[in-house]
């Protein structure tokens, strides 16, 4: 599983979105136990530099799949209107299968509308889930239960997502 300095690089994309290094007022780790798989997922919230809309919150979730190549989550603490995601496999012998899957259900309706399946197993891959070609309108609200699904990865292979939400 890939160390947490990944995440620096994402902070440039939530200086766009008007977050600060300076704006983090909270982290924290997810105490969440996967069903297939094993993972670390953490959290830092970032207020927004103008302070007039709700704050951002990057999740990542470092995770590595079963001998199966499947890796599921299922947590109802992950919570927000998600923006975008980015998928950073592995190097190496733990890089995932190449076109491997993910999806992000809510009462089994993908929320991602299909569009985290065949991702590279070499290249970081950035996706914005709403607005044209992302098969979404807005931004896919996370509440409830969130299942967290990685498919067809490989024998215990791994990498990070991030997701980028904007807390309600």
């Amino acid at each position: 599983m890939k160390n947490s300095g990944y995440a620096i690089g994402m902070l440039l994309v939530l200086a766009a979105a008007g977050a600060r290094a300076e704006n983090v007022i909270w982290t924290g780790v997810l105490d969440a136990a996967p069903t297939s798989g094993t993972s670390t997922i953490t959290w830092t919230t970032y207020e927004r530099a103008d302070r007039t809309r709700a704050p951002w919150k990057l999740w990542m979730l470092d995770w590595a799949s079963n001998s199966d190549g499947i890796y599921q989550v299922t947590t109802d603490q992950i919570q927000g209107r998600l923006a975008w995601l980015v998928t950073n496999p592995d190097d190496g012998a733990t890089s995932p299968t190449d076109n491997y899957d993910i999806t992000i259900l809510s009462n089994g309706i993908d929320l991602l509308g299909g569009a985290g399946l065949n991702r590279d197993e070499a290249n970081n891959e950035f996706l914005y889930v709403f607005g044209p070609g992302s098969g979404n309108v807005g931004h896919p609200l996370l509440i409830g239960d969130i299942e967290f699904n990685i498919e067809n990865a490989g024998d215990e292979r791994g990498g990070v997502i991030l997701l980028g939400l904007e807390e309600e």
